[in-house]
C-alpha cells in the first residue's frame, strides 16, 4: 500500500518529519498543559479545557492565509518561522509557576504557540502533497495524518517519563510543578530543531512546481478511453459516436 520510493524525494521525508514533531508538541501541549492546569494552577477540568481555545481560534483564523503565503513566497519560510514560534511558545510555558493568572501569563504562551503552529501547518500538508507525483496524493495524505496521530501518541507517552511524571507523581501538585517546565523544555527543543531542518532542507520552489503543473491542466485521454460512460451524469470526454467524422458530420 506504501511505496516505498515516495520516501525518496526528500522534500515528503523531511516534511512528514516536521508533522511529527509539530504534532508531537501539539498533543504534548493538549495532554500536559491542561493536567498542570488543573493539578498546579488549581483550574477545574472546564476551565482547563476552555483556557486552550485560543490555539483551536488562531488555527483557524491562520490555515488559510498561512497556506497562501507559502504558495506565493515557498513553504521554507513559514515553515522555520512557524516551528520557531511554536518553540517560543513552549518555552514561555515552561515559565508558569503556581499563583499565575491567565491574562497575564497563561494566555501569552498560548497565544504565541497558536500562531506558530497556525502558520506551520497547512504549509506542512501542502508540502508532502507536492513533493510527490499526483497519482500518489491520496497515499501522501495519508502518510501525513498517520505520522500526525503518532507524533501525538509518541509525546503523550513519552514527555511525562521524560519529566518524571510517572504513577502518583502525575498527581502531585509540586511533582507537577517542577516536571512540567522539563516537559515543555524538551519539547522547544524539539521545536526549534525541526525549524533548523526546515531552513537548511526544504525547497522554497516545491509548491511553485506543484502549481506549474496544475495550472498545465488535465494530459489529453487516449482515443480508446474517452467512450460513453454507461452511467447517468455529465460525460468526463466525448464519446466515440459524437466526434466528427471526416465530412464533417458527427459519426
Amino acid at each position: 500500500m506504501l511505496p516505498p520510493e515516495l520516501f525518496r524525494s526528500r522534500q515528503f521525508a523531511i516534511a512528514n518529519l516536521l508533522a511529527l514533531v509539530t504534532y508531537a508538541a501539539l498533543g504534548g501541549v493538549i495532554f500536559l498543559f491542561v493536567a498542570f492546569l488543573q493539578i498546579t494552577l488549581g483550574y477545574t477540568a472546564l476551565q482547563a479545557g476552555a483556557a486552550t481555545l485560543p490555539i483551536t481560534l488562531l488555527l483557524l483564523i491562520l490555515s488559510t492565509p498561512s497556506g497562501a503565503i507559502a504558495q506565493r513566497i515557498g513553504p521554507r519560510i513559514p515553515l522555520t518561522v512557524g516551528a520557531a514560534l511554536a518553540g517560543a511558545g513552549l518555552l514561555l510555558m515552561a515559565q508558569l509557576h503556581p499563583g499565575d493568572r491567565f491574562f497575564s501569563a497563561v494566555l501569552p504562551a498560548l497565544i504565541v504557540f497558536g500562531v506558530g503552529l497556525g502558520v506551520l501547518i497547512t504549509p506542512i500538508t501542502a508540502t508532502v502533497l507536492a513533493s510527490v507525483d499526483s497519482q500518489h496524493s491520496g497515499i501522501a495524505s495519508a502518510v501525513n495524518n498517520a505520522l500526525s496521530r503518532l507524533g501525538q501518541m509518541i509525546a503523550v507517552a513519552a514527555l511525562p517519563l521524560a519529566a518524571g511524571l510517572s504513577g502518583s507523581a502525575f498527581e502531585d501538585p509540586a511533582r507537577m510543578a517542577a516536571g512540567f517546565p522539563v516537559a515543555m523544555y524538551v519539547a522547544a527543543g524539539a521545536s526549534f530543531a525541526a525549524a533548523l531542518l526546515a531552513w537548511t532542507t526544504i525547497s522554497d520552489d516545491v509548491l511553485r512546481r506543484s502549481g506549474t503543473d496544475t495550472q498545465q491542466g488535465p494530459k489529453e485521454l487516449p482515443l480508446s478511453l474517452t467512450r460513453r460512460c454507461p452511467v447517468a451524469g455529465t460525460p468526463l470526454a466525448p464519446a466515440l459516436d459524437s466526434l466528427p467524422s471526416s465530412d464533417g458530420r458527427a459519426q
